[in-house]
Parts: structure tokens; sequence; C-alpha cells
């Protein structure tokens, strides 16, 4: 595989003694899951550990990467540290009627609204995302309490819990050091521009002696799932670099897109294309609409 400049800029850093952390922000089609295979070659990885939240991602990465590299997705890592060892009662959907107490319907929904907003924060505790996250008097310290106390029953099994819940546990089992992950010699984020606070915080816990988080800081088709720019998240730490060359897009359309996104998006952004010399074949010729 012939490697970019930009890939090449990206190997050179992470290789370096002194880099344990690299942010690549990445345009569409500029080869992520290739560049992350070329890392890992060169760095001559034995145990690593891809983790993204799409499962059809985390797939597809299986089959490309070495054998050294486990591809998961985060809730499936989180899966095997929590449900089978607590017991746990999945729903797909949690109901408001598992809050039994003789308060209004309405509360009980904006109750569980909050604690499925919180499993997917970067919050160790409820009340320290009740405090951050909500004016003064919206929640009474007995709300709070409530709240705690169905998160335990969830946690010992007496009630259902979804499958971000447990995600949120096994943040806070990490957090406490009460599991332990191995140590990875090579850690890989993906979709991190797209990323909910408990998966961010997850990927900081685990130990690993490089990481990198990969993603396009424009994109954020999770939105519906509470999710944050984990580039802006974590824009002081670690080493930024880029990827602005797309393979899925030709040089001759390339600037009008880059306009687009100056325009509408970043007025910084680069995107650049690939020269074809010739078009494609017309069975090979597809359409686009944005």
């Amino acid at each position: 595989m012939q490697l970019t400049q930009e890939q090449q800029t990206i190997i050179q850093t992470i290789s370096n003694k002194d880099c344990n952390f690299v942010k690549i922000n990445a345009v569409s089609g500029a080869g992520k899951t290739s560049s992350l295979i070329a890392i890992a070659q060169h760095l001559n990885v034995k145990q690593g550990l891809y983790i993204s939240y799409n499962k059809a991602i985390a797939t597809e990465a299986s089959e490309k990467f070495g054998s050294g590299i486990q591809c998961k997705t985060i809730h499936s890592l989180a899966y095997g540290f929590t449900v089978k060892h607590f017991s746990l009662k999945l729903v797909s959907t949690l109901k408001a009627r598992i809050i039994t107490e003789r308060i209004p319907y309405i509360r009980k929904a904006l109750l569980l609204e909050t604690l499925s907003k919180y499993f997917l924060s970067r919050h160790i505790t409820i009340q320290s995302f009740v405090e951050s996250e909500y004016a003064e008097g919206i929640f009474s310290q007995e709300d709070v309490d409530l709240m705690k106390n169905y998160f335990i029953k969830m946690k010992e099994g007496k009630c259902d819990c979804s499958h971000d819940f447990y995600l949120k546990l096994f943040h806070i089992l990490l957090h406490h050091g009460i599991v332990k992950t191995p140590e990875y010699e090579l850690l890989m984020l993906d979709e991190a521009g797209d990323v909910n606070g408990t998966s961010l915080e997850i990927f900081r816990l685990i130990k690993a002696t490089k990481r990198i988080m990969v993603g396009d800081n424009q994109q954020n088709i999770y939105s519906f799932n509470n999710t944050i720019n984990g580039f802006k998240a974590l824009e002081n730490e670690g080493q930024s670099l880029k990827l602005t060359q797309s393979f899925r897009v030709s040089d001759q359309l390339a600037p009008f897109v880059e306009e687009f996104c100056h325009q509408y998006l970043d007025s910084t952004m680069e995107f650049r294309g690939v020269h074809y010399d010739s078009k494609p074949a017309k069975e090979d010729q597809t359409i686009f609409y944005i």
C-alpha cells in the first residue's frame, strides 16, 4: 500500500517514544482503517484493541486487521465485564413503569430520561451529572436519591436495565479500578468526532502504551444518542494530526466539496481528492445526493 505524506507523518509521530496519544481528524474516505492497519504493522503490535460504536464498522475492521488486534464495539467490550457477572436484566427500552414509587407518571418519565442521559455522560456520579447539566431546582435531593436507588437496583438485577446502563457500569468499575482490562500496546477509538461521553472516558481509562482516536471532526450522526465531539472534549490532550485526502472523490470535484465545507462547516477545513486519468466506466459510475 502506497502511503500518503500525511499517513507517513502520523506513523512517524506515533512511533516516537515520547508520543503516547494521537488524534487524527480525517475527512470522509481518507482511509482511516488502512492508516490504522499501517500503524499497527509498523509498530509490530502483538496485543491491540480497536473499538467503535457501530457494529458494522467493528465487524469490517476485524476482517482487515491482523490476529494481534481485537475489534469490538464499545458495548460488546463492556458487556463481557458486566452483564453475566452482575446477572443484569437487559431490555431494549426502559419503561417509566419500572419506577414503582407513587409519583406522577410524567415525573417518572423525566427521572428515567435523566438517568438514561447520565448513562452516556462523562460523569461518574448521578449527583455531579445533575449539578452540572441541570439548572438548580429542577431536581430535589429526593429525586437524585431515587435515581441513585434505581441505579443500584439495576446493578443488583432487581429491575430492568438498558445496554447503556452496563456501559456506564463498566465506566465506573474501570474508574475505581474494580475491573482491569489487559494493558494494550495500541488502543484505537474510531468515530471519535461523534462519541458519547462514557465511551470517551472508557477509552481514556483502558491501559495502553499508545492510543489513537480517529474520526471526522464534522461528523455528528449519533446526536440523538447524546454524543459529543471527542476532539473538542480532548483538545488539550495528545497530538493532533489530519488526513485531508479523500480516496472517494476526484481532484476535480474536491474543490467544490471544500468550498461547501468552508461556507457551512469550517472555514479552515482542508479537503483534497485523488487524480483519475480517465472517467470510470459507465457501469461503475454512481450518483450521490446531499
